[in-house]
């Protein structure tokens, strides 16, 4: 059982290696901008596991779904609530540009920190 990184399928579980690597990953929206879901494990005694994926409302949908249960009209204009599987599926459109651009800012920033060494290697 591992977390490390969202993966790559943008689930919160994933099962590889013949079932003898899990990776769980629990924070669904990983930084308000990926769109994975998240993962839990329920684990028994005997080893045997459940995966199970969710996905955490935002702020504002939150804030939406509290005023309807309360039968409140909300103070701001409704955002639409998708189901997590479309929404998953809106947002892992985005993600590989996403993740692409933020690894692509941290190797500037590292080019930019280590420029003398480069420029010797």
């Amino acid at each position: 059982i591992r977390s490390h990184e969202v993966p790559k399928t943008l689930t919160g579980v994933q099962v590889q290696h013949g079932g003898r690597l899990v990776t769980i990953f629990s924070a669904s929206n990983y930084c308000g901008r990926i769109g994975n879901t998240g993962g839990s494990m329920l684990l028994t005694p005997k080893l045997d596991y459940q995966l199970m994926e969710h996905w955490a409302p935002s702020l504002v949908e939150l804030l939406q779904m509290e005023a309807a249960e309360a039968g409140n009209t909300p103070t701001m204009p409704p955002i639409p609530i998708e189901p997590p599987a479309e929404k998953r599926k809106s947002f892992s459109d985005q993600a590989e540009s996403l993740m692409r651009a933020d690894v692509l800012a941290k190797m500037k920033d590292l080019i930019a920190e280590h420029r003398a060494q480069l420029l010797n290697f």
